[in-house]
Order: structure tokens, then C-alpha cells, then sequence
């Protein structure tokens, strides 16, 4: 396939051959993606308010504000997004038995979460917390979830011993293979018959348009592969890199070359902060076992099996921790397919600006 010339690329999505047009065009349009309400046929599979047959007496809107804003919770240090305590840090407490997010009506996470945390606990094995409710007021949404005891594996993982660390990489390793076992709709996209969002990484454009759903693998790739076009732009200037062009020019080769691209339920923030390890003890008091639960689950969506191994590594190989790299070889053994050459390819892609986690 030969590579378009870049200002062919920003001209065909933003209207413009001068890059730093483009470049703000990008960034400004990223914060006008489509009105999450004006969704109807991708968004909101369930009725608002939300509430489970059978839950804990639920905070009122007023109870859950006032100890967000008196009281944060910043879970080990860590919000919601992943980002360290400071940004954003108002959007988690806890009353009671219940973990309660809150996030703006205009922003899609928590109606992701709790879309593909009622998917899974319908559709699949893997574990996660119960859903208890989930409604908004006129400017924030809400969800009420079971509080769940332990520590994220950010803080518990490394202290432990080499052997209990193996039994909780194994005890992943089964949620990611219970995750990936989930009944394929045969289409990649998210949840639902719903397709990716405008700021799905690895497709984002010019945040216009919702990419599929789709139901073949190079349709899949042919979105990818523009995607990787723009958001390589924006790291040059008046034309792509050396290293750029051979990236675009191997895409389709080598992922088009995948042994089986069936759609899984990928976990793409893979991160040990989204990671809760707890212990299971006797009556004596003893450890006898270990369970890890895996939160925060905004960033799920129906990709080829390579994705998951992708964002393992992207997560995890660049640390210079052995038993960090041990954990993350565990994780990738687990997954049953060797996506050695995606990994290799899109790991690389990253450092000449594309990635998909």
C-alpha cells in the first residue's frame, strides 16, 4: 500500500494542509465529541436510574456529594482515570458498603463502566464488583457499586515474596482467560451492538464519527490504519518520518497476517492501579489463598486476540523491575495465542506515535 502524503491525510479530516491548523484543530476538536445524549442508537442500552434487584439502602445525590466534597477517597492514590491523586480526585468516596464515581453527563466513562460491568456479570465468568445503581442529576452521573476490601497490586504486588507473587499473576491470568472466554458477537466494536467511540486510540480521526460496528477484520484495520495516519501527523510537521512511512507501509502486512483475529473482550487498562489482589484466610487466621479482581472497566471492547497482549506489553515492558517483567510474562503466557509479532510491530509503533491502550 503506498502512504499518502500527510497534507493529503489532514486535508481529507480537517480541511486544512497547514499543520499547525491541523494540530489545534485536533486538539480542540477532542473536547467537542459528539453530545453523549445525541446517541440514542449507540448509547444507553439501559433506562436512567439504574438499580439492581437487590442492593444496600442507596445515598441520596445530596449525602454522596457532600462526602465527595468533604471526604474524597483517592484510592490508592490513584482516581478513577488512572491519573495520580490531584486531578480529578472529588469523583470517588465511599459510604457504607458501597464505592460511589461520579463523573459530568457530558463525559462517557462511568456509562461505559457500568455498561460492560452489567454485560459481564450477565454474559461472563469474570469477576467483578456487583452493580447496585447508577442514575444523574442535570449535571453529573452516578454509580454505586459494591465496596470491595484489598489493596490494588500498584501497592501490594512487589513487597510479597516470589511465590505468592506467582499464585496472583496466575489468579489474573485466569480473569483475563475467563474475560477472553466470554460468547464472541462476531463483530469488533464495543458491548451491546455498540460501536468505538471518536477518541477510541488507535481510530480517532477528526472525532466526528462513531468507527464501526464492524464485522470483518480489514474493515477493522483499514479504521486503524487511518487512524495511525492522523495521529502520526501530529508527531512531524510537512511529512512523515522515515520510520513513519515503513510503519504505514508494514500495517496491513503484518496485522493482516494475524492466525486468528476473532473478536475478544479486551481489558486495555491493564495497569496494576485497575488491579485488586485480596487474601483468603482460614478460620485460623491463615492465608490460604488469593483473589484478584480487576476495576475499573471503561476501556472494554471486542478486538482481535493480539489486542490484549498489546496492552500488556505497553503497560509493563519497559520497566526494569524483574519481577515485573516475570508478572507481565505470566499475563502474556496466559492468553494462549503468540502475538509476538503485533506486540513486536505496535509496541514499535508507539515510538513513532501510534498506540491503541
Amino acid at each position: 500500500m503506498k502512504v499518502r502524503q500527510l497534507k493529503e491525510v489532514i486535508m481529507e479530516h480537517f480541511g486544512t494542509t497547514n499543520w499547525s491548523e491541523f494540530s489545534s484543530r485536533f486538539w480542540r476538536d477532542s473536547d467537542k465529541i459528539p453530545d453523549f445524549h445525541g446517541q440514542p442508537d449507540h448509547q444507553l442500552k439501559f433506562k436512567l436510574p439504574y438499580y439492581a434487584s437487590e442492593h444496600p439502602l442507596i445515598p441520596s445525590i445530596e449525602e454522596i456529594n457532600r462526602v465527595m466534597d468533604e471526604n474524597p477517597m483517592h484510592p490508592f492514590n490513584w482516581d478513577i482515570y488512572g491519573n495520580p491523586s490531584g486531578m480529578r480526585r472529588h469523583n470517588v468516596c465511599r459510604i457504607g458498603p458501597c464505592l460511589i464515581k461520579r463523573d459530568g453527563v457530558k463525559q462517557s466513562a462511568l456509562v461505559h463502566e457500568v455498561e460492560n460491568m452489567l454485560y459481564l456479570q450477565e454474559h461472563s465468568k469474570v469477576r467483578t464488583a456487583k452493580v447496585y445503581a447508577f442514575f444523574s442529576d442535570s449535571k453529573r452521573y452516578y454509580l454505586v457499586t459494591e465496596f470491595l476490601e484489598g489493596k490494588m497490586l500498584l501497592d501490594g504486588f512487589e513487597p510479597l515474596d516470589k511465590p505468592t507473587r506467582d499464585i496472583i499473576s496466575s489468579k489474573l491470568a485466569e480473569q483475563l482467560q475467563l474475560l477472553r472466554a466470554t460468547p464472541s458477537p462476531g463483530y469488533y466494536g464495543r458491548v451491546n451492538g455498540q460501536p468505538f467511540d471518536p477518541m477510541f486510540p488507535g481510530m480517532e480521526t477528526n472525532f466526528r464519527n462513531f468507527y464501526g460496528l464492524f464485522y470483518h477484520y480489514d474493515d477493522l484495520l483499514t479504521a486503524m490504519y487511518r487512524g495511525a495516519e492522523v495521529r502520526m501527523a501530529l508527531c512531524t510537521r510537512d511529512n512523515y518520518l522515515e520510520e513513519q512511512v515503513k510503519f504505514l507501509t508494514d500495517f496491513k502486512p503484518i496485522l493482516g497476517a494475524t492466525k486468528d483475529p476473532k473478536p475478544v473482550l479486551t481489558f486495555r487498562d491493564i495497569k496494576r492501579a485497575n488491579m485488586l489482589l485480596n487474601s483468603v484466610r482460614d478460620s485460623s487466621g491463615n492465608i490460604v489463598d488469593w483473589t484478584v479482581t480487576l476495576v475499573d472497566w471503561h476501556m472494554l471492547e471486542w478486538l482481535p486476540g493480539w489486542a490484549q497482549a498489546v496492552c500488556i506489553e505497553w503497560h509493563y515492558a519497559q520497566s526494569k523491575k524483574p519481577n515485573i517483567l516475570h508478572h507481565m510474562k505470566i499475563l502474556l503466557e496466559s492468553l494462549g495465542d503468540d502475538s509476538t509479532k503485533e506486540c513486536d510491530f505496535l509496541f514499535d509503533g508507539g515510538r513513532v506515535g501510534y498506540y491503541i491502550c
